[in-house]
């Protein structure tokens, strides 16, 4: 690896990255290093007598828009294609320039270069349930799913929960998940409901049609005797098991977490364990029994928000 000033002309765009130069952020990074200059040299690697761009596609076309005729970049020797693609995803990680869908056709080259699922966990340092997951996206989906994907229409963990539909449904479907705003948590439950043995053709049609109205149908009701106030609670409860579906998903896309943020994490873990606990000896009728076993935190009373 070194740095050498090469020829535009001599340079083009990696085949897999093609698909994902956007001409606004062409124009706009023109703009930027009109006014700056390049920050960051470019990442290419030597393919015959040619220079295939693995980071910096849009800089490139920015360079040649300005008709810059040379650019510094790193250089790295000739290598084997699965080398190339995965230095690509490892860049791309580094840079948070790639996507879930993008990652899923990187991860399909390189499976279809004779590299199995777990090699490839082993090689992006993920585990084999979000290899399998990024497959899924390019092996499962239609290819209008994936434009939804591709423009950000539609989120990577709703499409797949998509992916377990049957082909011909999944469009028709996707269209109405990003028209009726579905959280992640309603999608997989449809689609669980979907492929269950018990669901006649006439429920998945519903399903299809009327996501909201079946997802209506399907919540416990509460007894007429129940006042508003509880049903409040409830609700609030409900919403909690919304919100885990996406810390669990902000989490399963983190590389790793530091170490002061699984304090962090773990502190307020706790804090919620014991207002639940705090909760369930009010609900149970022993607030008494439970208020001298269940220990609420207060040293942050009366602190503010910067103090923890």
């Amino acid at each position: 690896m070194k740095l050498e000033e090469i020829h535009l002309e001599n340079m083009s765009v990696h085949p897999s990255k093609v698909p994902w130069t956007k001409a606004s952020h062409v124009q706009s990074l023109s703009v930027s290093i009109h006014q700056q200059g390049l920050l960051n040299p470019l990442v290419v690697v030597k393919s015959n007598k040619t220079y295939l761009v693995l980071s910096g596609a849009h800089r490139l076309q920015a360079l040649k828009m300005l008709r810059v005729k040379t650019a510094p970049c790193i250089v790295f020797s000739d290598e084997q294609e699965s080398e190339i693609l995965i230095n690509i995803l490892h860049l791309d990680s580094t840079q948070r320039s790639t996507n879930a869908l993008q990652e899923g056709q990187l991860l399909y080259q390189l499976l279809n270069l004779g590299n199995s699922q777990a090699e490839l966990a082993k090689i992006v340092n993920k585990s084999a349930s979000w290899v399998q997951h990024r497959l899924a996206l390019v092996v499962l989906l239609t290819p209008k799913v994936q434009d939804m994907i591709a423009r950000n229409f539609l989120s990577p963990r709703k499409a797949q929960s998509i992916a377990r539909l049957p082909i011909e449904k999944q469009e028709f479907f996707a269209s109405k998940v990003m028209k009726e705003r579905l959280s992640v948590l309603e999608v997989d439950q449809l689609v669980a409901l979907f492929n269950s043995n018990n669901t006649d053709d006439e429920m998945k049609e519903k399903i299809l049609t009327l996501p909201l109205f079946v997802l209506q149908g399907t919540k416990v009701k509460p007894k007429k005797d129940v006042s508003s106030d509880v049903r409040s609670i409830c609700f609030s409860i409900r919403e909690m098991k919304t919100s885990l579906e996406k810390i669990k998903e902000i989490l399963s896309n983190r590389k790793e977490v530091k170490s002061v943020e699984k304090r962090e994490i773990k502190k307020w873990i706790g804090k919620t364990e014991q207002v639940l606990g705090e909760l369930r000896c009010i609900v149970e009728g022993t607030r008494k029994k439970c208020s001298s076993e269940v220990s609420i935190d207060r040293s942050d009373s009366g602190r503010g928000e910067n103090s923890s």
